[in-house]
């Protein structure tokens, strides 16, 4: 086997042009050429140096489709290639007031009915509901919470 550098970026791995833009039949077909090419099966009988290169390769293999399949994934990675700083948040650390005005505008959004859901009026002489299903609560006084009123409003409006 010829060997491939392993230290080549992702897209030079899989000879495919470095831009945002991949096409993902094209990168899934060389995943599964190079799968095969690489399996360390092929290698049982090899050298040990043979095995490890195998093994390496597959899993560098690995990493790269797994990016690259991945918009996000894939636009970070160039970015980081490229020298710029993504400013990772992966943090968990959450202020609480923040946790707990995603959670009520959550909450909100579940029972804000869809506008084909709402009868309009005008049209007939019902109130305008949203429709009720087992699961949702009734939405009291949503419209009158400091946190959510602003949201509301302008969700109305839209």
């Amino acid at each position: 086997m010829a060997p491939v550098s392993l230290s080549q970026d992702y897209f030079s791995f899989f000879g495919i042009p470095r831009k945002l833009s991949v096409d993902t039949s094209d990168l899934q077909s060389r995943f599964y050429s190079l799968s095969r090419q690489f399996h360390p099966d092929r290698f049982a009988r090899g050298t040990v140096a043979d095995q490890q290169y195998a093994l390496d390769a597959t899993t560098l293999l690995n990493d790269a489709y797994r990016v690259l399949r991945d918009p996000i994934q894939r636009a970070e990675y160039l970015l980081a290639q490229e020298g710029f700083d993504i400013g990772e948040q992966r943090s968990k650390n959450v202020p609480p007031e923040l946790l707990e005005e995603v959670f009520e505008l959550n909450m909100l959004l579940e029972e804000t009915p869809e506008r084909d859901e709402v009868e309009r009026p005008g049209r007939n002489s019902k109130p305008c509901r949203p429709k009720q299903t087992r699961n949702s609560r009734p939405c009291s006084n949503a419209t009158t919470h400091p946190k959510t009123a602003r949201f509301f409003k302008a969700f109305v409006a839209s």
